[in-house]
């Protein structure tokens, strides 16, 4: 089946069949931050770029001024790059908000803690007879 689409395509079609392969493997690559967060960012990059292109040849594609026969052709590479971006940014703006309110509360928590302490600090104050004796006291016990 592969085979028989493949000999179908033109070549226009070839290369935007391969752009949906290569954004996805971008996109992936992307996602997974993989090895770390700098080549992730490369990947982003490259994947933004082929997207774009593969755009751009859709929309050559539709005017008539470009031939993509065989199956019909839709931005699968686009559709994928534009769902694990959107993805991402939703990971991040949840990730961004969760540390919001863990800041908030470990304000909130150590204020609590400074007005316990301060709280718990008077009240051994008031529990705790001074001791103190002057020497004017002793001396009238003997």
């Amino acid at each position: 089946q592969v085979i028989k689409i493949a000999k179908d395509l033109t070549p226009e079609g070839i290369v935007f069949e391969s752009l949906s392969a290569f954004i996805s493997v971008s996109s992936g690559l992307f996602i997974s931050q993989w090895p770390d967060v700098s080549q992730a960012v490369i990947a982003f990059k490259i994947g933004f770029g082929l997207s774009l292109l593969q755009a751009l040849i859709f929309a050559a594609y539709l005017s008539g001024d470009f031939r993509l026969e065989g199956n019909e052709k839709w931005p699968l590479g686009v559709f994928f790059f534009a769902i694990c971006w959107g993805l991402d940014r939703y990971i991040l703006y949840t990730l961004n908000k969760s540390l919001k309110v863990i800041a908030e509360l470990s304000t909130m928590l150590e204020k609590a803690n400074l007005t316990k302490s301060t709280r718990d600090s008077g009240k051994s104050m008031e529990s705790t007879p001074v001791t103190t004796t002057s020497s004017t006291e002793s001396k009238k016990d003997q």
